[in-house]
């Protein structure tokens, strides 16, 4: 929920964090500027603390502010410096003429080789760990499988998502790293790691972690 109130330097209209393979795209657009001088970026391997500077608006024009605007503007950022199966956490700082800091975010992508993209689902923290059945079911194209990972005071949790054939062959690796507790959606699009489009019939998906480990059924259809 962004706010209307546009006495801010910097009104944001959108905040997001992709991944992809060994990197994060960050993209944020504004709606209007006042004063702004432009934006730092910050980065932290947890939600809440250790956030440092990856980068500013002193050192990269991509970051420099449109100091007066009342048009949209949209920003980029592309952070190489990232491990796959890592979740990095970001947040912006816009920084006024005046020099006053305004904090947004935080948001978080996990860099995967297989261009997996791994939704948080918003809400509080689960209160245990679940597998849903996927959605739709039978599905062709595409199906959505979600699962809860609870607080489970470790911090993070690793996390498996693995699809299988009903003779037991993997298929693909949706997940493979450590999340933070919450709700989480992915899509499987019926590719195989080897980005084949795999026949219709029953797959397994199975969700493995270090406390929790399930499977169920779901069917591609013709």
């Amino acid at each position: 929920s962004f706010s209307e109130d546009l006495s801010l330097p910097v009104e944001l209209t959108s905040f997001t964090a992709s991944a992809g393979d060994a990197q994060v795209t960050l993209q944020w657009q504004t709606a209007s500027e006042i004063g702004n001088q432009g934006f730092e970026v910050l980065r932290s391997l947890s939600k809440d603390s250790d956030y440092e500077i990856l980068d500013s608006y002193t050192s990269n024009e991509d970051l420099i502010g449109a100091i007066n605007s009342s048009e949209k503007h949209l920003y980029k950022f592309i952070d190489n410096s990232v491990f796959n199966g890592t979740i990095y956490w970001y947040k912006i700082v816009d920084v006024d003429v005046n020099g006053v800091r305004t904090e947004h975010g935080p948001v978080y992508a996990m860099p995967n080789a297989s261009n997996i993209d791994l939704n948080p689902v918003q809400g509080g923290l689960p209160e245990t760990f679940t597998l849903q059945q996927n959605y739709p079911n039978p599905f062709n194209p595409n199906t959505t499988i979600r699962f809860d990972i609870p607080d489970t005071k470790n911090g993070l949790v690793n996390a498996k998502l693995i699809i299988y054939d009903i003779t037991g062959k993997k298929i693909k690796t949706l997940i493979d790293g450590a999340l933070p507790p919450g709700a989480y959606q992915v899509t499987w699009n019926a590719l195989n790691s080897a980005g084949q489009r795999v026949p219709s019939g029953i797959y397994i998906y199975s969700f493995q972690s270090d406390k929790y480990a399930s499977s169920k059924k779901m069917i591609l259809a013709k």
